[in-house]
């Protein structure tokens, strides 16, 4: 069981949000900051930082575990569940959605193409797909009648960022 002591802040949403994401059993306790209860001695003793969010894993590594601030507790509950759905597949990914132009054959890695259709089947990765084919289309667009640029011959870069931000 997850307790996060938190109020629901963007930091301390991130935290709900990821704990729903990851089906972790977890319970909200509040920690009102507007009454400064985050100054409470047995708050202090979870994040003596006086801040929010904080999490107590009841099951944590040697049994109950305390993390505090909002980043580090996304890592540990990201490497607490696994395999499936990590921040390391949040950033992989979009690199590696691309594979067919990459002639990868589908027959010859079933457990990459188990582990793609899986992020694929994601909300959130559905949503981002959607967003980076309009956003694509929008830019293709606005990019017509202008000369492209070969973003990976780099020996004229210094030359077009001088030109760009005229020095």
């Amino acid at each position: 069981m997850i307790e996060l002591y938190a109020t629901p802040t963007p930091n301390g949403q991130k935290v709900m949000i990821m704990l729903e994401e990851i089906g972790l059993a977890w319970q909200h306790i509040d920690v009102n900051i507007r009454t400064g209860e985050q100054f409470s001695a047995e708050h202090l003793k979870r994040s003596p930082n006086n801040k929010i969010p904080a999490i107590v894993d009841t099951e944590g590594p040697g049994g109950s575990y305390t993390m505090m601030e909002s980043g580090a507790i996304l890592i540990y509950l990201a490497e607490k569940t696994g395999d499936e759905y990590t921040i390391a597949g949040m950033a992989v990914y979009p690199w590696v959605k691309g594979y067919a132009d990459r002639r990868i054959d589908k027959a010859d890695h079933p457990r990459f193409m188990r582990w793609l259709e899986a992020m694929e089947a994601r909300p959130a990765v559905r949503r981002n797909n959607t967003m980076t084919t309009e956003i694509r289309a929008r830019m293709n667009k606005a990019a017509e009648g202008k000369p492209p640029v070969n973003i990976y011959d780099t020996k004229d870069n210094a030359e077009r960022l001088a030109k760009a931000t005229g020095s």
